[in-house]
């Protein structure tokens, strides 16, 4: 085969690789998947709260290197303190919006 021709691809396609059945099995798997993930999500709520927190922080803080605050950020022993007064001061704003959509 001749590859110096650059109109010519060596390496085959996903189509000439996964048939009908195996993207069917794939996408079964992907929506299983996804559902697994949901269901782990809401039996650990706390992960919401962490991650919450986390990109609260990116906004307020906007580091230069994200990578490294977030190092920073998740190695901090006061780490677990910090998630829940951010929970709950969060569930404090949103009470208090949802009071004043009431008026």
């Amino acid at each position: 085969m001749d590859t110096s021709n650059p109109t010519i691809n060596p390496r085959p396609s996903s189509a000439q690789i996964i048939d009908d059945a195996m993207q069917q099995k794939l996408n079964i798997d992907k929506v299983q998947l996804r559902v697994e993930n949901e269901h782990y999500l809401r039996a650990h709520p706390e992960i919401r709260h962490i991650l919450d927190f986390f990109v609260n922080e990116v906004l307020v803080q906007q580091p230069g290197n994200v990578q490294e605050f977030a190092a920073g950020l998740f190695s901090d022993a006061k780490l677990q303190a910090k998630v829940e007064q951010h929970t709950v001061e969060t569930r404090h704003l949103q009470e208090d919006m949802a009071d004043m959509n009431d008026f």
